[in-house]
C-alpha cells in the first residue's frame, strides 16, 4: 500500500458501532462469528457486543470485531457484516464525520473482557 510510512497501522480489533439490517434474519448475539468486508477484503471475525447480550434488527450498538487478519482502516471508511453461511448481508456502518462519540469508558474494557493493545476506533 503506497501511504507514509508509519501512517496506517495493521489493526486486528476494531470498535465501532454496527447498524443491523431491520430485515436481519434474527438478532445478533454476543461473540457471533461474522464475515467482515472493507474495501476489497474479506475477513472472518468475532464480533463481541459492548454492554449487550444481544443485538436486535434494526438497532445500533458498540461492537468489538476480532479479525482473523490484520486491516488498516482510517475514520470514514464504510465497512458491512455478513453472515458466514448462507451468506446475508447482516448490517455495517462508516466513518463519518464530525466529533462522535467514544463508547463510554464502562464499555471501553467490554462488560465481556474485550482488551487489545492494537486497536482501530472508527466513529460513528
Amino acid at each position: 500500500m503506497v501511504t507514509t510510512p508509519g501512517w496506517l497501522v495493521p489493526t486486528l480489533l476494531v470498535d465501532t458501532r454496527l447498524q443491523l439490517l431491520g430485515d436481519a434474519p434474527r438478532p445478533l448475539k454476543h461473540n457471533s462469528q461474522v464475515k467482515f468486508f472493507h474495501g476489497a477484503a474479506q475477513v472472518t471475525a468475532q464480533m463481541r457486543l459492548l454492554g449487550d447480550e444481544q443485538l436486535v434488527p434494526g438497532a445500533e450498538g458498540w461492537v468489538q470485531f476480532r479479525l482473523s487478519e490484520p486491516l488498516n482502516l482510517v475514520k470514514g471508511d464504510r465497512f458491512i457484516v455478513r453472515q458466514p453461511s448462507p451468506s446475508i448481508t447482516l448490517g455495517g456502518g462508516h466513518g463519518g464525520g464530525g466529533s462522535p462519540d467514544a463508547p463510554p469508558s464502562s464499555l471501553q474494557a467490554g462488560s465481556h473482557g474485550a482488551a487489545g493493545n492494537a486497536r482501530a476506533w472508527l466513529a460513528f
